[in-house]
């Protein structure tokens, strides 16, 4: 039996106010790494009723072409068991228009694969009333 150990390079961010970018590691120079894990969950003031939504957009968007390989994950909630908004890859990027969540709270995942890589993304997210 032959056992391959992979090691990740992990980053993990907790951001909010009412807009901020947030990037895939080295977005401004070489590019992701391979075997990355980075999270950011995304925070605004929570109000009864809900009032807000959260949007996340992403102006660039460079992800390896596939779908089993590097991806971005977002969730409506504080982490991956919440509802999944959207799956995105190389192959089915974000909408135009975004991705919304009327939570308060939204956690984006992104992972790399061990083979292959491309430049990244630059996200933002904004409070917006609903």
């Amino acid at each position: 039996m032959r056992l391959r150990f992979v090691s990740r390079a992990a980053c993990h961010f907790t951001i909010g106010g009412t807009s901020q970018e947030f990037m895939s590691p080295n977005y401004l120079t070489d590019g992701y790494p391979n075997s990355q894990f980075c999270s950011w969950r995304i925070l605004v003031k929570k109000k009864n009723p809900p009032t807000e939504q959260i949007l996340i957009k992403f102006p660039e968007f460079h992800l390896q072409k596939g779908n089993d390989g590097d991806k971005v994950m977002i969730y409506s909630g504080w982490n991956d068991t919440a509802p999944l908004l959207a799956a995105l890859n190389g192959k089915h990027p974000p909408p135009a228009k975004g991705v919304a969540s009327k939570s308060h709270v939204v956690y984006v995942v992104f992972t790399s694969d061990s083979q292959g890589r491309s430049k990244g993304f630059r996200g933002l997210f904004l409070n917006q009333s609903m």
